[in-house]
């Protein structure tokens, strides 16, 4: 068994004119992926992309092979192994020609029998390509290699040179499925899902006579932000008649100066973080500067960087870049704006969507008129605030109970369901990315003896609501963490005392989930669940959870309506219960209701 493996991506996109750096995203994806079937530390390399444009496709195709066996040392022996990961789901399927993937079977061919201490694994489409008997006409049926492929669905197969037929192996997996389908979106859809919209009670910038509902937070996507902040920069690169220096600017968002490092790093000029006044005394006193803001809202910020720049010596370009720029700055459909600082005209453009952050006056501003004073964006507050969560709560109309334990007709006894309850599901779409992030912090707060354990496995209910929510919680976190979504028939089947998951069961879906997690360890595993009033649904995900002998960290409802009760089963295991907002009012338990006759 290798105690360490390298990976050397191929990242195949056809019908694109030149190559370009595989992300680190796409890397970190790639090494969870392989970590799921090797043992030990996994080691994505650095790569960049095969690509082949429209020409080269009609008349060179050739090319994908050359390409591919390039640059791919022998395997280490035996305390390191190698995976060879080719990737085509960024390319179209209708350009992965039976030609294309004939000469991509054939190179994984050429290497593994280079060295049959290299492994392979392709990523690609659910096409029938001819991909499989181009490797075994390479091979031969005297060399016991394969290769696995993994198509866009999360079905598996492998395919050995001794074998004629293909050997099914994994399932499709719907997570893997939605983790590559986000992973491949264009970058600036990723960033739309990883903003958060903090809810709370802020300052307006610089104004003492407005406050502001939202603050907008782009911590979680310094990626996608980088990216697209290096392409602006680039634009004024070549307009620039001199090297260029970016400087960055901003009062609660220091996730910008790493923005700031990263593209000076990756474009090979200066970056100055200007965070106070003294800052500009460290600032070259010549040169042309390109300022680069959290956020704009009155431009009162940008006028005064200017004027000290200038006084400094500074040429400052007349683009100005804002990740976030507020929408009563801009006209419709627009994402720039011009502002005049000393009778020079700028043009400032937003790289995120424009935001709304619900500015209000002091005087009219509900929060200021309760006594509610403002809070700093910075600092961490597990839970939700009673004004957040109502706002929520009472956004939309509330509807009947459908989903909850016991019998739904209530026609044996036990918990009763509520006449109404919130629309979770409206609530989750519109809030889901601060609701996700504060079930994140509060699982930060109960995991500590887990440090250094970066994979989270959540257990819910496969409900509609819940799905909202899981899908929010993933693009917070780039795809590193798995749901587990029971149905709620098990979850009904678990109130028993003589409760046992079905053999048919056990391998499929959510059972062989639960079973591939009973054979690791590295892994924190945290029940969640819209709301809990009476334990019942909980208890039953818990009982299901002691069958895998699986252990989880924390039950995280985000409202208790039963919190003076414990999560424990018969046989003393206890879990934390941590919800994010409290409300006494538990379900009620009763007999079966009496139908019209009588009868019960």
């Amino acid at each position: 068994m290798h105690e360490r493996w390298r990976v050397f991506p191929k990242v195949i996109r056809l019908g694109t004119a030149t190559t370009e750096d595989v992300p680190q995203d796409r890397l970190d994806f790639y090494g969870r992926l392989v970590g799921d079937t090797c043992r030990g530390t996994v080691v994505v390399e650095q790569s960049q992309t095969i690509y082949l444009s429209i020409k080269q496709l009609r008349r060179s195709a050739w090319q994908v092979f050359e390409r591919l066996i390039a640059d791919v040392p022998r395997s280490a022996g035996s305390a390191e192994g190698t995976v060879v990961l080719v990737d085509l789901t960024l390319s179209p399927p209708e350009f992965i020609s039976q030609t294309v993937a004939a000469y991509v079977g054939r190179a994984i061919g050429s290497l593994l029998l280079a060295d049959p201490g290299r492994q392979a694994l392709v990523m690609m489409p659910a096409l029938d390509t001819g991909l499989q008997r181009s490797f075994r006409d390479s091979v031969g049926t005297d060399h016991p290699v394969q290769m696995l492929i993994r198509y866009e669905d999360g079905s598996e197969i492998r395919v050995s040179a001794e074998q004629v037929d293909d050997e099914p192996v994994r399932h499709p997996d719907p997570d893997f499925e939605e983790r590559l389908r986000r992973l491949n979106q264009p970058i600036r859809d990723r960033l739309g899902g990883k903003i958060l919209r903090r809810l709370g009670h802020f300052r307006f910038g610089t104004s003492e006579g407005h406050c502001t509902r939202y603050f907008f937070d782009a911590s979680y996507a310094v990626q996608e932000v980088s990216h697209l902040t290096e392409d602006l920069v680039i634009e004024e690169e070549r307009r620039s008649e001199g090297p260029l220096m970016l400087l960055s600017h901003h009062t609660h968002s220091p996730w910008l100066t790493e923005v700031g490092a990263a593209v000076a790093q990756r474009l090979g000029i200066a970056h100055f973080p200007l965070l106070s006044e003294g800052d500009l005394e460290r600032v070259p006193d010549s040169g042309a500067a390109l300022l680069l803001l959290d956020v704009v809202n009155t431009g009162n910020t940008i006028a005064t960087l200017v004027k000290g720049l200038q006084r400094r010596g500074l040429t400052v370009r007349p683009t100005i870049l804002a990740v976030f720029v507020e929408q009563e700055r801009l006209s419709v459909g627009r994402t720039s704006f011009r502002k005049v600082v000393n009778q020079r005209a700028y043009q400032v453009r937003s790289i995120a969507d424009p935001i709304q952050r619900l500015k209000r006056e002091r005087g009219r501003c509900e929060q200021c008129l309760m006594g509610i004073p403002a809070m700093n964006p910075l600092d961490r507050q597990p839970g939700i605030r009673p004004f957040d969560m109502w706002e929520m709560l009472l956004a939309h109309d509330w509807v009947p109970e459908q989903y909850g334990p016991g019998n739904p007709h209530q026609t044996r006894g036990g918990p009763r369901w509520f006449p109404m309850v919130p629309n979770f599901r409206r609530v989750f779409k519109e809030y889901g990315d601060w609701i996700a992030y504060k079930l994140d912090e509060m699982l930060e707060t109960v995991r500590i003896s887990a440090a250094g354990v970066e994979e989270i496995v959540y257990v819910c209910p496969a409900e509609p609501a819940m799905d909202e929510l899981i899908n929010r919680l993933k693009a917070r976190q780039e795809d590193r963490s798995v749901a587990v979504k029971i149905p709620r028939s098990i979850l009904e089947d678990a109130e028993r005392s003589d409760f046992e998951i079905p053999e048919e069961q056990m391998d499929v879906g959510w059972g062989r989930q639960l079973s591939l997690l009973a054979e690791r360890d590295s892994y924190t595993v945290a029940l969640i669940d819209e709301f809990n009033a009476s334990n019942t649904t909980a208890l039953s995900m818990l009982k299901v959870l002691e069958q895998f002998e699986i252990r989880p960290t924390a039950y995280l409802p985000v409202i208790n309506r039963n919190p003076d009760s414990a999560l424990r089963l018969p046989n003393g295991l206890e879990v934390t219960v941590c919800p994010l907002y409290e409300i006494p009012a538990p379900r009620s338990f009763g007999p079966p209701q009496l139908n019209n006759t009588g009868d019960r």
